[in-house]
């Protein structure tokens, strides 16, 4: 007899619930925005050296 066994894969987690997807989604857009008006005041920016 001879018994062959092929890699196992771990068992399945369950799919994050449409909340958790639609906040997470939410939250990188917000954070790309947030990165994006960073960059634009950055480039805007106008450094004065009092003296």
């Amino acid at each position: 007899m001879l018994l062959m066994l092929c890699g196992r894969s771990p068992a399945v987690e369950e799919a994050p619930d449409r909340e958790a997807v639609t906040t997470g989604l939410r939250n990188r857009r917000v954070g790309t925005l947030s990165e994006s008006f960073l960059e634009q005041l950055r480039a805007d920016a106008r450094i004065v050296e009092l003296e």
